[in-house]
């Protein structure tokens, strides 16, 4: 759809179905990250253009941009990926964000701080063992 377009759905949408604008822009914003228009995105709704980037996986283009909005906003996406990085067992790539962004005293991410450690600390107990054997 063009940008004519979608203002058209809006109006239409606005005037006969308000409860589906949420849906809308969902979609609007959907079709923008689908056709790598991040830039126009993220004029509308920075955070929405974030959101975009953390699905495809766009982690550290995602960074980059977190980090000239605020330093609220790149940890929350630093916290997201470290956790999704300890899902996937691979806690020295989530500790190495951290040694790249910093680790702040938020009180929401010191249960992942906790786990990051325990992860790490663990494997190189595992490490030690088999070096000793």
């Amino acid at each position: 759809m063009t940008v004519g377009e979608w203002d058209r759905a809006r109006r239409i949408v606005r005037e006969l179905a308000p409860d589906l604008e949420p849906y809308l822009e969902e979609k609007y914003q959907d079709a923008m990250a689908n056709e790598g228009e991040i830039e126009r995105l993220a004029e509308m709704d920075g955070n929405a253009a974030l959101e975009v980037m953390a699905r495809k996986g766009q982690w550290s283009q995602l960074f980059d941009v977190a980090s000239s909005q605020s330093p609220e906003v790149l940890h929350k996406f630093v916290a997201r990926r470290a956790a999704q990085l300890l899902k996937n067992d691979a806690a020295p790539q989530a500790l190495q964000l951290y040694a790249q962004y910093g680790a702040p005293a938020i009180s929401q991410n010191f249960n992942l701080y906790l786990q990051l450690a325990e992860s790490i600390l663990n494997a190189a107990q595992q490490d030690y063992r088999y070096n000793i054997l």
